[in-house]
């Protein structure tokens, strides 16, 4: 095989490696008052990320979604850049995937458990949307701002709404009677 093939049959593998040195870069240069955030004020303009807007925009989406742990997401993708490089044939793909995404919630959970106010965060916590989930309880993203918030009147639903005439049994609705002019 010639060097030129050889490059050429690479070049996927050498993509990969810097789509994930990007990744890194951008997640170690995070920071909330980045553009696309909305946890500071004022803003950072331009954006201090060492890779630019599109890195600011990357890390806070990954930040506000998995929290901390989008760094063992970096991790996962170093070691599966690492497979492909080595030409490991990995026979079944499906089930080392879902058990890694698995890993990846049960980790943004733990980090948003046990280290809530880890910084940079977003304001979410340190785990995330995904680490703020709370399963057990049943009560979801809500824990967090609508707990804090409860008696706001955006919250709550209008009189007359759908939600209270779904409690109102039919039996107990009053007849409206239109009027005419």
């Amino acid at each position: 095989m010639s060097f030129r093939q050889q490059v050429l049959h690479s070049a996927p593998i050498i993509a990969f490696t810097l789509v994930i040195v990007f990744l890194g870069l951008s997640l170690g240069g995070y920071d909330s008052a980045d553009p696309p955030g909305w946890n500071a004020s004022p803003r950072n303009e331009p954006p201090t990320n060492p890779c630019g807007p599109v890195g600011a925009t990357l890390a806070h989406l990954l930040f506000i979604t998995l929290g901390w742990s989008s760094w063992f997401l970096l991790l996962g993708l170093a070691v599966l850049d690492l497979l492909v490089c080595v030409r490991r044939p990995v026979p079944d793909r499906l089930g080392p995937s879902l058990g890694f995404g698995l890993v990846l919630v049960v980790t943004a959970g733990l980090i948003h458990k046990l280290a809530p106010n880890l910084e940079p965060s977003p304001p979410v916590g340190s785990g995330g949307y995904i680490g703020a989930f709370d399963v057990k309880r049943g009560t979801g993203w809500h824990q967090i701002t609508a707990a804090e918030h409860f008696g706001r009147a955006a919250m709550r639903g209008r009189v007359g709404s759908r939600r209270e005439r779904r409690r109102t049994p039919r039996d107990l609705w009053q007849k409206s009677k239109p009027k005419f002019r």
